[in-house]
């Protein structure tokens, strides 16, 4: 089993971006900050976040960690903030359908 863990990455591929209005945010599963190692690293994490930010928009890509690749997404912070968000997305048919529950209040 341990031959089929996948290494943990660094590195998030972003494969497109997306408005933000376009993802539910039920499929929002873990936050993680993504924060720079050095200055190289701040300066494209700060062009990276203020586009987001400017277009509204989400990177969506993969990364692996924990022994198995995760779809999620990079988001941008608030302006004072150096890094990014990355949160790790649930798969729709994860999610139950609210028709199907019933909750009391």
């Amino acid at each position: 089993m341990k031959a089929l863990r996948l290494p943990t990455t660094t590195k998030m591929a972003i494969r497109q971006f997306i408005k933000a209005e376009e993802l539910p945010p039920g499929l929002f599963d873990r936050p993680y900050f993504i924060v720079p190692k050095d200055e190289v690293q701040a300066k494209a994490l700060s062009i990276m976040r203020k586009a987001l930010a400017q277009t509204d928009t989400l990177g969506i890509g993969e990364i692996a960690f924990s022994g198995r690749e995760h779809l999620a997404i990079g988001a941008p912070l608030d302006s004072k903030q150096k890094g990014l968000m990355l949160y790790v997305l649930r798969c729709e048919d994860e999610m139950r359908d609210p028709k199907n529950q019933s909750f009391q209040v």
